[in-house]
């Protein structure tokens, strides 16, 4: 008795590929292992602290609409100075990569290794989507600073260039006294909100989408 058609076994064979293929692209887009369970919090309490003080208005993990595709972005500050963009990575482990490299690797205690998208490059994507929908509602005096911060304490270490915008969480509050600094005036961080919240979906994205 047969069992299984030609074409039913060429239909489990896609769907077990279809399955491998999405889990690569979450795991390379979302390192898994040991978390810092404290880090988000931190970081939003120091940016709540700096919204109070400054005016500003904060999105957080919003979904727009890009050119027909739903674009995941990060935690998103509307300061009178312009847009910060801000990046958490919350694995524990030893973070290694360059600034111009498509792929970053971290190493986690146990010695696994894994591989992801460099948050600068997908940082920079996401700021010129933001900066594009925002100036579809007439909001185009937008100067962008992008940040990646990261988690870990003492058990997480960065082996990358020392920039201003890589930045253990312990760092992130003496960056927005850096920040607070910059020229004052250039946008009313309310309309900037607005204007973001404006193209928000509700659906979640398979994968960036390339700003073009």
């Amino acid at each position: 008795m047969q069992y299984f058609t030609p074409f039913t076994i060429f239909w489990l064979c896609f769907m077990a590929v279809f399955v491998v293929i999405r889990v690569r692209l979450y795991t390379y887009y979302n390192p898994s292992g040991p978390k810092d369970p404290y880090v988000k919090k931190r970081m939003m309490k120091m940016l709540d602290k700096f919204c109070q003080r400054t005016g500003s208005c904060l999105v957080d993990g919003i979904t727009v609409d890009y050119k027909g595709h739903p674009v995941q972005l990060d935690t998103v500050v509307f300061t009178s100075a312009g847009v910060l963009y801000v990046t958490l990575m919350d694995s524990v482990g030893n973070y290694y990569g360059q600034p111009l490299q498509d792929e970053w690797s971290l190493v986690y205690k146990d010695g696994k290794r894994e591989h992801f998208a460099n948050p600068l490059k997908k940082g920079a994507r996401d700021c010129e989507i933001i900066r594009r929908l925002c100036a579809q509602e007439g909001v185009i005096q937008m100067e962008m600073t992008q940040v990646v911060i990261f988690g870990g304490g003492k058990s997480s270490k960065l082996f990358m260039p020392s920039r201003l915008d890589l930045l253990p969480v312990s760092k992130f509050e003496s960056f927005l006294k850096y920040y607070t600094q910059k020229s004052r005036g250039i946008l009313d961080p309310q309309e900037g909100m607005r204007a973001l919240r404006s193209k928000e979906i509700t659906a979640a994205p398979a994968k960036p989408a390339q700003a073009e």
